[in-house]
């Protein structure tokens, strides 16, 4: 697998960092990094990828998100964008605590975050059949809390290293899913082999495969096309070995399931 880093460079100045201040919560205030393609033109409409960050990523420096997650600058990439041109968001959470908590609890930045979204869509060419949201812990576990509280908003959601309480995920199981977990996150696994039977129950077609983390490219490519093959709404990947962290980036080198989360509409 390739051996790119979370800081991609030059990607990140690309990004405008702004503040979005949201009246429905006395105008608590979100910073935010912003990828708007160079050659935006407003007669098109464009994909939205929102992706959130872990809770290690917490703070007030508007850059952290950015320059510490490959999943928050992989989608503005000039390779990425020549294939699936769309914008960006990516929260930055000044807060003291997590955005969402084991109990699967989640705070006013969950909604707020959501009125970002909302609001991008007043001030920008966006797609309402092709909005994304992905993040990785934390971010994923915020992800899982959207799709329940707004479910006609995502097309699709890319969940990496989380997990939810899987009682509250039925409304789940005709959403498109693809989750990455690896088999020594404590919390993530087991969560997500609970979550899977759960949405299988209600009715999800679920694929699910193990796959080695030192796969090269060709074999990662292999991989995602004999899950696609199945057919599932939910696509449920397995890393040997690893740890919570450790699926972060890799997760969102694997182009194919990039490829999988853009080829999804409402």
């Amino acid at each position: 697998m390739m051996a790119t880093g979370a800081n991609t460079g030059s990607v990140i100045t690309s990004f405008e960092q702004l503040t979005f201040t949201d009246p429905a919560y006395d105008n608590a205030a979100l910073m935010y990094g912003l990828f708007v393609p160079p050659d935006y033109n407003a007669s098109k409409r464009y994909p939205l990828v929102l992706f959130m960050g872990d809770a290690s990523r917490l703070g007030s420096n508007p850059l952290k998100t950015l320059t510490e997650c490959y999943g928050a600058t992989v989608w503005a990439l000039p390779s990425e964008q020549a294939k699936h041109e769309c914008i960006v968001v990516v929260p930055q959470y000044d807060t003291v605590r997590p955005v969402v908590n084991d109990a699967s609890e989640a705070s006013e930045y969950l909604d707020i975050t959501v009125d970002l979204v909302k609001y991008l869509q007043a001030q920008y060419s966006i797609d309402p059949a092709r909005i994304y949201n992905t993040g990785q812990s934390m971010g994923g576990m915020m992800s899982i809390a959207m799709d329940i509280k707004y479910p006609d908003l995502f097309a699709a959601s890319y969940l990496v290293a989380c997990q939810w309480g899987e009682d509250l995920v039925t409304s789940m199981a005709g959403d498109h899913l693809w989750i990455v977990v690896s088999e020594r996150d404590f919390k993530a696994y087991p969560g997500m082999n609970a979550i899977t039977a759960v949405l299988e129950s209600g009715g999800a077609r679920v694929a699910r495969a193990t796959w080695d983390p030192d796969s090269t490219v060709d074999q990662f490519a292999t991989a995602v096309a004999e899950m696609l093959a199945q057919g599932a709404n939910v696509n449920y990947t397995i890393l040997t070995g690893g740890d919570h962290m450790s699926t972060f980036d890799l997760a969102y080198q694997i182009e194919g399931i990039r490829d999988w989360l853009f080829a999804q509409t409402k």
